[in-house]
């Protein structure tokens, strides 16, 4: 798998409506969303039904209204969690490979890690995949993802993502050291860890020290947070269900 995470969104002829229009849309990357530094204009709200984020879930068309988000500051200049960015990443690299995101998680990840069920991703009424959300699998098959960061890529003697790229992944970023490229970070803690975090309360924690992945998929989202996100009651002492791998 070939890191594009330097390269210009605008460089894949997406129709971008308002993001298009903007003076700060051509200096947008794909490292700007997977670090959440994209500089769009959007709140993350999860309280109100209505919110542009709560409609994600229910709209006819998410790259609509997803390319109908305006920017607001110079991407890269500061941090705000943002689940329309990882929506539009989703966009953009559905462009970049030619094909639908589900059939390339299939080729690259579920074939190769010889997953022991299919999964099922979430779309909406076009047959966009939810890029923000909703994969559902089984716990077992989720740990092997983790699994296969923590050993840098690398699954039973063959380097299915490249170790460079696995490393990224795992690095917090200037601007806040509790998110990489996509994961959360926990460095505040004497057992330092990475971990994957579902809207719900959903977990792929990833213990180097320990070479140990846990998997939490129970209804539970009561985290304290700070104003970065860093988890401050630790995920490990949920009593919901959980795999270790």
């Amino acid at each position: 798998m070939t890191d594009i995470s330097n390269l210009k969104i605008s460089w894949f002829q997406i129709s971008y409506l308002n993001i298009k229009k903007s003076n700060y849309g051509r200096f947008l990357t794909f490292r700007h969303l997977m670090t959440m530094q994209a500089g769009l204009d959007w709140e993350e709200e999860y309280h109100h039904p209505f919110a542009e984020n709560s409609k994600q879930y229910f709209v006819n068309n998410l790259e609509e209204q997803t390319l109908g988000v305006k920017m607001k500051q110079m991407p890269g200049e500061s941090y705000e969690y943002q689940s329309v960015s990882a929506q539009l990443l989703g966009i953009a690299l559905k462009k970049a490979i030619g094909k639908s995101l589900a059939d390339y998680l299939s080729e690259k990840l579920w074939k190769p890690l010889q997953m022991e069920f299919p999964a099922k991703w979430s779309v909406d009424e076009q047959g966009l995949e939810k890029a923000f959300c909703c994969l559902h699998a089984i716990p077992r098959d989720f740990a092997k993802i983790g699994q296969l960061i923590m050993q840098d890529g690398n699954w039973n003697g063959k380097q299915i993502l490249s170790r460079e790229y696995c490393k990224k992944l795992q690095t917090p970023t200037r601007e806040n050291n509790a998110f990489c490229f996509n994961i959360w970070a926990d460095e505040d803690s004497t057992t330092k860890y990475r971990f994957f975090y579902g809207f719900l309360g959903q977990f792929i924690i990833m213990v180097p020290s320990k070479n140990l992945v846990i998997v939490k998929s129970g209804f539970y989202n009561r985290l304290e947070v700070d104003d970065k996100k860093t988890s401050i009651t630790s995920p490990f002492i949920s009593r919901r269900n959980y795999w270790i791998i």
